[in-house]
Parts: structure tokens; sequence; C-alpha cells
């Protein structure tokens, strides 16, 4: 996003990104302060406000906040935990105090803000296991030259290996045990998955359901975390969050509501966007990818956009 927002000319700031800082292409924000764990949510608030608070011919149009506290919680002591709780409350505030500094600047009516996470968690912290040597054997194990993934399993075995025998295998499990895991080729991984058409991804996968986990007799529970994600992301516990609040949440209320004035009443159901009673507008659930070409959108660069897997006109209803 910031790549494409620099090259349109508009000024980005990117704060504790856990990635590098710049993109393949070399490109980076204008502002970026490098990633460093555990920095409390108000020293990132007084950031945030440092960059709004900028001239404008200084202040960046596009700022990019990380914060992994509730993702470490969750993994640490699972998804139900006090933990988590706690951290969900200090996550909350920071969200009201970042509302109240730009409320107070005169800004709800011109930032948007909007709060992402790239995956869900699920609790780990009594999984059953599945062995794999108990299905490919001491030598199987042995000729894995590597292992991509957990608690998903992509394997790449040695080229001296019998790879076919080894699939069989593993096919054949899975079909013995369909609630336990799915065993994937590149040539029968979902579609929907989007992972298959590249070297880097293993040409076999070992998927495990909900609740269970890969491992081997020697390893065990050994260092599992109480938390996990990388399951399937049909799966509710999977799924992201997207919360909105600021010009585009107003006016994708305000279309929502002109197409249904004159709707007789339904019930709405968990996929359908409805109010609640706090004037909270619940979307239907979408995919990751749209998120890019919305922010594109609201910056008002949409000829710079980059070829992406959002849907074209996905948000034209809403806006």
């Amino acid at each position: 996003m910031w790549e494409t927002a620099e090259e349109s000319g508009v000024i980005t700031a990117n704060l504790m990104w856990p990635g590098p800082p710049k993109t393949i292409s070399g490109a980076s924000s204008t502002y970026f302060v490098p990633w460093k764990d555990h920095v409390p949510l108000n020293e990132k608030l007084e950031q945030i406000l440092h960059w709004i608070d900028l001239p404008l011919e200084q202040r960046p149009q596009l700022i990019m906040a990380y914060e992994p506290s509730l993702d470490q919680a969750g993994h640490r002591t699972g998804p139900a935990s006090k933990l988590v709780n706690k951290t969900l409350v200090e996550v909350d505030v920071f969200a009201k105090d970042l509302h109240t500094s730009l409320k107070a600047r005169n800004l709800t009516d011109i930032v948007d803000i909007v709060f992402v996470s790239d995956h869900g968690m699920t609790d780990t912290s009594h999984p059953e296991l599945i062995y794999m040597d108990d299905i490919l054997g001491e030598e199987g194990l042995n000729d894995i030259e590597h292992e991509d993934g957990w608690p998903s399993m992509g394997i790449r075995f040695q080229p001296k290996a019998n790879a076919s025998h080894y699939v069989s295998a593993l096919l054949e499990a899975s079909a013995e045990n369909p609630e336990k895991f799915d065993v994937y080729t590149k040539d029968t991984m979902p579609e929907r998955y989007h992972f298959a058409d590249n070297e880097r991804i293993a040409p076999i996968y070992v998927v495990p359901k909900i609740g269970y986990v890969l491992t081997t007799r020697a390893e065990g529970d050994t260092g599992m975390s109480k938390g996990n994600h990388g399951y399937d992301n049909d799966e509710i516990s999977m799924q992201a969050i997207f919360v909105a609040h600021g010009p585009f949440s107003f006016e994708a209320k305000a279309q929502h509501q002109k197409r249904t004035k004159h709707a007789p009443f339904r019930r709405s159901s968990k996929h359908d966007w409805h109010s609640t009673s706090d004037d909270t507008y619940i979307m239907q659930r979408f995919q990751n990818v749209e998120v890019y070409n919305l922010v594109i959108k609201l910056l008002g660069i949409d000829a710079y956009a980059a070829s992406n897997n959002g849907t074209v006109g996905f948000w034209d209803r809403y806006l």
C-alpha cells in the first residue's frame, strides 16, 4: 500500500512494520519507525499523533501501525485466556484514545480509521497429536529435505527419496482419518487457497483440522503454544477482523440505509450487512485481499493501483 501511495506522491508513515523497510523494488515509506517489541500502546499513539500534527506539507496521508500484543497473548495463553481479555482491553483503550485525540483536532469527519488483523486464533492447549513417523516411518522422516510452516506442514522430500510412495501413505492415512487432516499436492490444492503455482510452495502439504497438530513421537507436544493459527481459513476461529470508522463508514451506512429504506423487513443472517442496537453495521465477510483496493480508493489514487487479487468494483456498493 505504501509503495503505491508513495508512487502517487502521497506521503506515508509506517510504524513498526515487522518486515524490511523497503519493498523488493526499493520503495519505502516517507517516515519509517523500525520494528521493536514490547512498545507500550500509548507510545505508539504519541508517534501517530506527532505525524498527524506535522505541517500539512509534511503530514502523511497514510499512516500504518502494527501491534503484536494480542497475537502474542493468544499464542502464549490461548484465545479465551485472561491475558487475551486484558490485552483486548488495552487495545480498546488505544482505539478510544485515538478517536478522542482525532475528535479534539476536529478530524473525525476527515480521517478514516481501519483496524484489521491477518488471521484469527484457536485454542491448541490440549490438541490431538498426529504422529508423522507413524505414517511415514523413520525412513520417510529421514527422507524429508525440508518442512515448511506449522501447524500445516509443507513437505519437500530429498531427490533420492521415493516421494510418490510417501504421498500414497499420507493420502491413505488421510482417507482413513478424514476428521483429522487433509493432504494436498499442487494438483489437488483447493483453488480458494491460491497456493500452488509457485516454486517456493512445497509440493506436498499436510493440513490438520482444528484441534489437531502434526508432530513426531520424539517431539510430542514439546514447545507447542496454547493458541495458534494457520488452519483452514474457512474455519470461523481463523477469520480476521475489519473495523472501520470515519467518512468511509458514514458513507457506507448511508448507502445501506438508502438500499433498505423501502425494503420489506427480513431477519438478517450472520452473512448479511445489518445494524445492531449500538448503531454498528456488520458487513458481509470478505477476503483480506479486498483491503488494498479500499485504501487506494480512499486515498483517491486508483490510477496508480497495482495489479492485485482484489475484486474489481467490490467497494462500489459502499462508496
